[in-house]
C-alpha cells in the first residue's frame, strides 16, 4: 500500500500524504528531486502500478533501531512529460517495467505497535492542536512541521535493484 501511495505522491509533486511515514532524509531527498522537476516543468509518470511480491530479506537492529529490508517486485509504466506540452521527453506511456527495490523500514529500538498500528496520537507544539505523528507530520491548523526523535516503522532507504522491460 505505501508502495502505491509513494508512486501517486511522486507523481502529484506532494509528497504530504507520505511524509509521515519516512525518515526526515529520506523525506528531504525526496524532495529535492521533485523539486527539480518542478523548476524544469517536468513530470515524472509512475502509473499502471501492481506490486507483484513483497518478501523480508533481512532483519537486524543497531543501537537506536530495530531494522526491516523488505524486497519489493513490482510492475509499473515511468516517463517523463514537459508540464507545458505534454510531449513525452523521456520513458514510454506503454512500456511496462519490471522493477526489483530494497526498501528499508526502522523504528525506535523496542517500539511496538499499538492498536492504532504506526501512529502515535501527540499535539502539536506550535498551537497544541491534536496530529498524527510518526517521525514527522505537517500540522493541518497552524501548517508547522512537527518532528519527533521515537517513531513507529517509517522508510528510511529505497535502493532500486533492477530494472527490466
Amino acid at each position: 500500500n505505501l508502495y502505491i501511495r509513494l508512486q501517486d505522491a511522486w507523481t502529484a509533486k506532494d509528497l504530504s500524504d507520505v511524509r509521515p511515514h519516512l525518515t526526515e532524509e529520506l523525506y528531504a531527498r525526496s524532495e529535492r528531486q521533485i523539486q527539480g522537476y518542478v523548476s524544469r516543468n517536468q513530470t515524472n509518470h509512475v502509473e499502471r502500478v501492481s506490486v507483484l511480491n513483497t518478501r523480508i530479506i533481512g532483519c537486524t537492529n543497531d543501537a537506536k533501531n530495530d531494522i526491516i529490508t523488505v524486497e519489493i517486485l513490482s510492475r509499473i509504466t515511468d516517463y517523463i512529460t514537459d508540464d507545458r506540452t505534454g510531449n513525452v521527453i523521456r520513458g514510454d506511456r506503454n512500456r511496462e517495467l519490471f522493477m526489483t527495490y530494497h526498501w528499508t523500514f526502522i523504528r525506535t529500538l523496542g517500539k511496538t505497535s499499538g492498536e492504532e498500528g504506526y501512529v502515535d496520537d501527540k499535539h502539536c507544539p506550535n498551537c497544541g492542536a491534536p496530529i498524527d505523528l510518526n517521525r514527522s507530520a505537517v500540522c493541518e491548523y497552524c501548517g508547522s512541521v512537527c518532528t519527533s526523535g521515537d517513531y513507529y516503522w517509517v522508510v528510511s532507504d529505497i535502493k532500486g535493484i533492477s530494472q527490466r522491460s
